[in-house]
């Protein structure tokens, strides 16, 4: 049922700030809320490490090689020629884009959804022992 709860969560703080019920910013309600957002990605990155030790590492690599070159490599080259082709003023904006681009993928399709052929998180296979 919940195969993404983040997208229950960015629903629900819609539905509290439409009503007008946030509490106060110096609340410790919001205090806690901030300490949990901020854990939120380290405790992703986490879990993906924890799944990522339990694969098969060879067919994994296999599967997502030549997608990680394209991102780590070409992107950022084709990005250097967009940030010249459309003569960014700010060198400053320049680089976090050329930065943003180099960028891997987000972690939470990878840490939050399942795969249905494998029924692992992640969908990567077992580790052979």
């Amino acid at each position: 049922m919940f195969k993404l709860p983040l997208v229950y969560a960015v629903l629900a703080a819609g539905v509290v700030r439409f009503l007008g019920v946030v509490p106060p910013a110096d609340s410790a309600m919001m205090s806690t809320l901030k300490l949990t957002g901020d854990a939120a990605i380290p405790i992703m990155l986490l879990m993906l490490g924890i799944q990522l030790a339990n694969t098969d590492s060879g067919a994994a690599v296999a599967r997502v090689g030549v997608s990680n070159v394209l991102k780590l490599v070409v992107a950022p080259v084709f990005a250097v020629g967009v940030v010249f082709l459309l003569g960014f003023s700010d060198v400053t904006v320049a680089r976090v884009f050329v930065l943003e681009c180099a960028m891997p993928a987000a972690v939470t399709p990878l840490s939050s959804v399942s795969n249905t052929t494998t029924g692992r998180a992640g969908g990567f296979p077992a580790r052979s022992t």
